[in-house]
């Protein structure tokens, strides 16, 4: 069955599949205004979410507020625009396609130099439904992992079937029980499966159709995808050019174990 998008209260666009597993949009001008930052909750205890949290976020010209998500991991990916993402008293040069790991108890803070916006996720793990605003940066930095940021690399890639997968920030890069990872698929439809773990997924770039037991809704770039515990799914990707996402899951594991 198709499912079409309904509009949220918020203005949000969301199409609701099997199970509680969902694909949310968020239109301009529905996002909360904090400073240059806007912020908007696309997963949350509300959707049925208990492992993790996720934020659509963008930072215009100028010093986002410092944020911290008391005893949560915070995962950014960048999808687009240039900035520095401060930690403590270092910082981390981010471009499109970059990811950064925060550590429990640290702030962080998003500069932004330019004039088009810095578009970036975030994934907070465990859950954490609201971000503390705070009047300054904290001094705290764990130093068993000073390297915050990993970009994409194909030396790093691993092959999935016809497709391929780069871990960007993980246990075994930076510490964390959260995995970011970047992936891309042809023109295909992946084979039904199943994962031991919630699982959050943006399309970067093409289009297609996201795939549960008895429905299916359209995905473009920009949509996230929600994916209870164990809930069976598939990812088609119809644009001839491939599809290119950025997917998040805890705890952290491989992408490639499947059930």
């Amino acid at each position: 069955m198709l499912v079409d998008y309904q509009a949220e209260q918020s203005g949000a666009l969301k199409a609701a599949l099997d199970n509680g597993c969902y694909v949310i949009r968020v239109p301009d001008g529905t996002m909360e205004q904090h400073g240059v930052m806007q912020l908007y909750s696309v997963i949350g205890a509300a959707d049925g979410a208990t492992q993790l949290s996720q934020y659509v976020v963008t930072v215009g010209t100028g010093e986002s507020p410092v944020l911290r998500y008391p005893g949560s991991d915070a995962v950014l990916f960048v999808v687009s625009g240039i900035g520095t993402v401060k930690i403590a008293d270092r910082e981390f040069p981010v471009s499109a396609e970059t990811g950064v790991c925060v550590k429990p108890g640290e702030g962080f803070q998003v500069t932004n130099n330019e004039a088009d916006p810095v578009v970036m996720n975030i994934t907070v793990c465990p859950h954490c439904e609201t971000p503390e605003f705070l009047d300054d940066m904290p001094a705290t930095f764990d130093e068993s992992f000073p390297d915050r940021v990993q970009g994409v690399d194909e030396s790093k890639q691993e092959a999935m079937a016809d497709r391929f997968f780069q871990v960007l920030i993980g246990d075994k890069t930076h510490g964390t029980p959260v995995t970011q990872f970047i992936g891309e698929i042809p023109q295909s439809r992946a084979a039904h499966h199943r994962h031991l773990y919630e699982e959050t997924i943006t399309i970067l770039a093409g289009e297609g159709f996201m795939w549960t037991d008895d429905t299916k809704t359209p995905v473009q770039p920009g949509d996230t995808i929600f994916l209870p515990l164990k809930q069976a799914h598939s990812l088609e990707c119809t644009s001839p050019d491939g599809m290119r996402l950025i997917g998040l899951f805890y705890p952290s594991m491989s992408p490639a174990i499947n059930y």
